[in-house]
C-alpha cells in the first residue's frame, strides 16, 4: 500500500494543475493576510485615536467651556454619550485588530492558513484534484493499466485519496511558511498588532481547532471526490458535483435553524468561523448559536455525509472497469 501511495504522489506532482492550485492558494493566503493585518491595524489605530481625543474632552469638558444652566447640562450629557460611543468603537477596533493579529504569531499562523483550506476553497481544490487524478484515468484509458497491476479498485482509490489529502496538508504547511515569511520581512513591521496578539494558550487552541477542521473537511471532500470520480468517470461531472456541494454551504445559511444541522453548519461551529467585522480568513458562512449540542449536530451531519458516500460508492463495482 505504501508503494501505491508513493506512486500516486509522484504522479500528482507531475500534473500542472497541482502547481496552479498551489500558486492560487498561496496568492489567496498572501492577500487575506495583507488585507487582514492592514485593515486590522488601521481600525485599531483609528479607534485608539478617537478614544484618546474624546477622553481628553470628557475629562476636561473642554467643549462645554463658557456654557451655563441647561445648555451646560446638555453639553455634559452629549459629551458622555460620545464617550460611551468612543469606548464601543475602541472595543470594536480591538476585535478587528485581534482578528488579524493571530497571523503575526508562529502559533497562530497555521490556524490562519487552515481557515482558507478548511472552507470552500479547500473543498473546490479537493474535487479538482480528484477529477484530474481519478476521473482522468478513465477518460484517458490509463485505468486499465492500473487495474492490471492492482486488481482491487478499492485499494487504488484509497491510495489516490491518501495521496490527494497528503498533498492538501502539504499546501497548508507551505502556506504557513509563507505567512511567517511575509510577517518577518514586511507585514509585522508595516502593520504591528503585537499588543493585540492573544495568549499562547489561546493561539494553540485556535490553531488546533482550525487545523483539525481543515484536516477533516479536506479528507471528507477528497473521499467524496474520489468516490464521485469512480462513479461517473468524467472530470466535468466531478467538478460540477464539488461546486454544488460547496455552494450548498452558502445557499442554506439564510435558514440557520436548519443549516446548523447540516455538515456546513457543523463545520462553521467546529472552526468558530465568524465575520470578524470584514476580516475574512475563510470562505464560509459564519457560525450561528444553536441550542442543540454540537456533538448531536455533528452526528447528524456525519450521517448525512456517510449516506452520500454510500450512495456514491454503490454506483461503481468493487473490481475491474465494469
Amino acid at each position: 500500500m505504501r508503494l501505491l501511495i508513493g506512486s500516486e504522489l509522484r504522479k500528482l506532482l507531475t500534473r500542472p494543475i497541482v502547481f496552479v492550485l498551489l500558486t492560487v492558494f498561496l496568492i489567496g493566503i498572501a492577500d487575506i493576510t495583507w488585507t487582514g493585518q492592514k485593515f486590522g491595524r488601521e481600525q485599531w489605530q483609528a479607534s485608539v485615536n478617537d478614544y484618546n481625543m474624546l477622553h481628553d474632552q470628557v475629562r476636561t469638558f473642554a467643549n462645554c467651556a463658557g456654557r451655563s444652566g441647561q445648555d451646560l447640562a446638555d453639553c455634559h450629557r452629549i459629551a458622555l454619550i460620545e464617550w460611551h460611543d468612543a469606548q464601543s468603537f475602541l472595543a470594536w477596533g480591538k476585535s478587528i485588530g485581534a482578528a488579524g493579529a493571530a497571523s503575526q504569531h508562529p502559533l497562530g499562523a497555521p490556524g490562519w492558513v487552515a481557515g482558507l483550506l478548511g472552507s470552500a476553497p479547500g473543498i473546490v481544490a479537493a474535487f479538482l484534484l480528484a477529477a484530474m487524478a481519478v476521473a482522468a484515468e478513465w477518460e484517458k484509458g490509463t485505468a486499465t493499466v492500473l487495474l492490471l497491476a492492482e486488481r482491487r479498485l478499492d485499494r487504488i482509490l484509497l491510495a489516490k485519496g491518501i495521496a490527494l489529502w497528503s498533498l492538501l496538508m502539504g499546501m497548508l504547511a507551505i502556506g504557513t511558511l509563507l505567512v511567517l515569511g511575509l510577517d518577518y520581512w514586511y507585514f509585522a513591521h508595516a502593520y504591528p498588532l503585537t499588543e493585540l496578539i492573544p495568549s499562547n494558550n489561546a493561539l494553540i487552541w485556535y490553531s488546533i481547532r482550525r487545523v483539525a477542521t481543515a484536516a477533516v473537511v479536506t479528507a471528507v471532500a477528497v473521499g467524496l471526490g474520489v468516490l464521485a470520480a469512480a462513479r461517473w468517470r468524467t472530470r466535468g461531472a466531478v467538478i460540477s458535483f464539488g461546486a454544488v456541494l460547496a455552494a450548498t454551504a452558502f445557499l442554506g445559511a439564510p435558514w440557520p435553524v436548519i443549516w446548523q444541522w447540516t455538515p456546513a453548519g457543523v463545520v462553521a461551529s467546529l472552526a468558530h468561523y465568524t465575520s470578524n467585522h470584514g476580516i475574512w480568513d475563510h470562505a464560509w458562512p459564519a457560525a450561528v448559536t444553536h441550542p442543540a449540542p454540537l456533538l448531536l449536530r455533528a452526528a447528524v451531519a456525519a450521517t448525512l455525509v456517510g449516506g452520500l458516500g454510500w450512495w456514491l460508492r454503490s454506483g461503481h463495482p468493487r473490481r475491474g472497469l465494469l
